[in-house]
C-alpha cells in the first residue's frame, strides 16, 4: 500500500496495515494478521522502523485504570474482541474519544458472542497497554444493560440465556447485567 493512499486520521476498528508491512505500535493492535486502531487519533508511520501507532489527545492519566468500570457502545465485533465506544468511566460521563476491547471468551459449542453491534456494556478494565484499554464482562453486573433486536431494532426482553425481540421474535444469547433493562 502506498502512503498517499492510506487516511491521516482512525477510529477504533479501523483496519491499518497488515503485519507483513509493519508492526502494532501504541494506540493499535494485531488480530488476524491485521494491525487496527483501537483509539481515535492521527495515524502515524513510521517506514524507517516499519511501525505503525496512532497519536490522541488523551493524556495517560485521563486513561481507565485496572478494575475501574466502564460504560459504552459495542461498535464492532471483531475476531475474539469486541470494541467498545467508552461513554463512562466509574459511573462519570467521559467526554474523551476512548473505546476498549472486550475479550470474548465463548464455551465450547456456543456460536454467538453474548454481545451485539450497539448493545449498551458494562465492563471491567483488566490492562491498560500502551494506550490500549482491555476489558473483559466477567464479573457478575458486568455485561449487556441494554440491547434492541440486531434484525428488526425493536424491543428485547429477557429470556432464559440472553434475550428475545417482542417483534420478530428472534432470540440471542447475551451475557446480561444484572440490571439489563
Amino acid at each position: 500500500m502506498e502512503n498517499n493512499s492510506r487516511k491521516e486520521k482512525a477510529i477504533p476498528g479501523d483496519k491499518l496495515a497488515v503485519v507483513e508491512e509493519f508492526e502494532p505500535g501504541e494506540g493499535t493492535y494485531e488480530v488476524n494478521g491485521e494491525i487496527r486502531a483501537s483509539i481515535l487519533g492521527k495515524i502515524n508511520i513510521d517506514n524507517k522502523n516499519k511501525l505503525i501507532t496512532i497519536e490522541t489527545h488523551v493524556k495517560k492519566n485521563d486513561m481507565p485504570k485496572p478494575n475501574d468500570k466502564v460504560e459504552g457502545i459495542i461498535e464492532n465485533i471483531i475476531g475474539p474482541g469486541a470494541i467498545l465506544k467508552i461513554i463512562k468511566v466509574n459511573e462519570k460521563e467521559n467526554f474523551e474519544f476512548l473505546s476498549g476491547v472486550i475479550e470474548i471468551r465463548r464455551s465450547r459449542g456456543q456460536r454467538e458472542s453474548g454481545v451485539d453491534v450497539t448493545d449498551r456494556v458494562r465492563a471491567t478494565v483488566f490492562s491498560v497497554v500502551d494506550g490500549n484499554i482491555y476489558l473483559n464482562i466477567r464479573e457478575q453486573n458486568d455485561g449487556v444493560v441494554s440491547s434492541k433486536c440486531i434484525e428488526c431494532c425493536s424491543q428485547v426482553v429477557k429470556v432464559d440465556r440472553g434475550v428475545k425481540c417482542v417483534e420478530c421474535g428472534l432470540e440471542r444469547f447475551k451475557k446480561l447485567a444484572l440490571d439489563f433493562k
